[in-house]
């Protein structure tokens, strides 16, 4: 049973870009990109895919919390199936829910899921699924958290 191998490592840059402040009342189209490089290597041959979600929240907040987020948008890449690695740069956009403008949003939080037939997550030296255990000693670093740009206290 193969396990990830040297390296599961994903870095999130706070690189948000806000595509103008407008009025609440008019629609928005992503108005947060968020870049986020991802590299991972060895993965188990069910990973078919890596999967970046990003979140934006009011207030701060500890984790993920879907029931209290203003905005979400993820994107997928294919993992390579010859070798499962993926080295790429993501870029997730996304979306307010209606009658918020990108002035509201104060907190974010993006993290990785690695994609199976079997459903999708991330991983831990203690997983109980396999394609999300890692070995001991791998650096992983499923997701990152903070204020977004000029909003933190």
């Amino acid at each position: 049973m193969k396990n990830f191998g040297g390296s599961l490592l994903l870095t999130l840059l706070a690189a948000v870009v806000v595509c103008g402040m407008f009025p609440a009342s008019r629609a928005f189209a992503q108005p947060f990109t968020f870049t986020v490089p991802v590299k991972v290597s060895n993965l188990l041959p069910e990973v078919t895919a890596v999967e970046v979600q990003c979140l934006v929240y009011l207030n701060k907040v500890e984790g993920v919390d879907w029931s209290s987020n203003v905005g979400t948008g993820s994107k997928s890449l294919p993992v390579d199936a010859a070798t499962g690695n993926l080295s790429s740069t993501f870029q997730v956009g996304v979306n307010l829910k209606p009658g918020l403008s990108p002035a509201d949003a104060k907190w974010y939080v993006c993290y990785m899921n690695l994609v199976t037939p079997a459903g999708k997550g991330c991983g831990s030296v203690n997983a109980v699924l396999t394609y999300q255990k890692v070995k001991t000693g791998t650096p992983l670093n499923c997701g990152q958290s903070g204020w977004l740009p000029g909003k933190g206290p």
